[in-house]
């Protein structure tokens, strides 16, 4: 009997770290196949991906992966609360998804099943903490934090919510529950560097120092760190120059800002994100400067930055109230095409497999897809491009 293990990431870019993860997720798992829910030319981080996402899945695929699908923008680009729960309920509408595998600092499960289980119920001493650490001017995360180190396991807690990845695993694991999904939940103890950490570890390097290397112009550095059929494409991207980075959307930004009174109405953008990214707009030209001057102690960089994206790329608060209502299928592994009908045949949602094929589908599942085409449409001219990719490459095969 086919077992499949699901795994959510962004594999910006793809290196040795996740070609281990998915190893990994086969044997904690006992997976016979991986399908894989990926951010598309858009991250969680608020950024657009360094390289686009047919290049990502193409290494994902040869990383062993089987299928990949694709995180709409507006779930790929949120807060890790929405883009893991969008991750989950994708894999999960599936039909064939019988658990989930993601890194994490610590190998406790139990603990972090525990601190989500809290989240999701939000009893009034939890309720009344977060309230009043919010009020003494905390930003969210940190006030979340702080409500829920009270009380027995309070260190083991703070400890476990420090790190990025046990926050991502926690998600998950609120989603899960959330859902109520009949879907196993397991851990690979994370390996070699941290998840922003500046320096190497042995083969292993986080994407944030692999991405570091590459805007300064030490492509041939990291290249011990990612796998011999990322780099190449990699390689190729850099001597094109085609990739891509979020001051290339600055000239989008302030024209936005022009055309647009109400700030507000796009997704992750409140009122005082709103003002300050105007104010530091009128002082300053590239996106990087206006999120530095921008910043202050209770609103954080990622939320600058996803409010920043979504203001160019016009994303409606509403995406905030439904999980993602269709599977798009970015490719998969020729000799494991009995997955994909498979998906067909169980899928609880609309299976995309070409954007071309829009008409008749729902209004919301419409109306997202032509979201995306014109976001990859802007992610492309960006980059000084304008080809069609959403429309020419439907999808990658190996």
């Amino acid at each position: 009997m086919e077992k499949i293990c699901g795994i959510i990431a962004e594999y910006n870019p793809f290196h040795n770290g996740h070609a281990f993860h998915i190893q990994k997720a086969k044997e904690a798992s006992g997976a016979s196949h991986v399908i894989v829910a990926m951010s598309g030319n858009y991250v969680q981080r608020g950024e657009p991906a360094l390289i686009d996402k047919y290049a990502r899945t193409k290494a994902a695929l040869l990383g062993g992966a089987d299928v990949v699908l694709e995180l709409p923008t507006p779930y790929a680009a949120s807060s890790a609360e929405y883009f893991a729960a969008a991750g989950v309920y994708t894999l999960a509408q599936t039909g064939v998804v019988q658990s989930i595998c993601f890194g994490a600092e610590t190998e406790d499960l139990q603990l972090l099943k525990d601190i989500a289980a809290r989240l999701v119920s939000e009893d009034e001493a939890f309720k009344e903490a977060l309230k009043s650490n919010l009020q003494k001017g905390y930003s969210f995360p940190k006030a979340r934090a702080n409500a829920l180190c009270q009380g027995e396991k309070s260190e083991a807690i703070r400890e476990a919510i420090a790190t990025p990845n046990n926050i991502l695993a926690i998600e998950y694991l609120k989603a899960i529950k959330r859902y109520n999904l009949d879907i196993d939940a397991h851990i690979v103890l994370r390996k070699g560097a941290g998840h922003d950490d500046a320096v190497a570890s042995d083969n292993f390097a986080s994407a944030s120092f692999i991405r570091n290397q590459i805007f300064e112009g030490n492509v041939n550095a990291v290249a011990s760190f990612i796998p011999n059929y990322s780099f190449d494409s990699l390689l190729e991207a850099v001597n094109m120059g085609d990739i891509n980075h979020l001051d290339n959307f600055t000239p989008f930004f302030h024209y936005a800002l022009l055309n647009e009174e109400d700030l507000t109405s796009f997704l992750g953008v409140s009122q005082a994100i709103a003002s300050r990214l105007k104010k530091a707009a009128s002082k300053h030209y590239e996106i990087t400067c206006i999120l530095n001057a921008a910043k202050c102690k209770n609103i954080t960089m990622s939320a600058l930055r996803r409010a920043t994206l979504h203001i160019v790329l016009g994303t409606p608060k509403k995406f905030e109230a439904l999980p993602p209502q269709y599977i798009r299928i970015l490719g998969f592994r020729r000799d494991k095409t009995h997955l994909l009908a498979k998906i067909q045949a169980k899928a609880a949602s609309k299976v995309v497999l070409n954007l071309k094929d829009v008409e008749g589908l729902p209004p919301f599942v419409k109306e997202t897809l032509e979201r995306e085409y014109k976001s990859t449409q802007l992610y492309n001219i960006a980059k000084k491009q304008s080809k069609p990719r959403e429309l020419s490459v439907p999808l990658v095969i190996i």
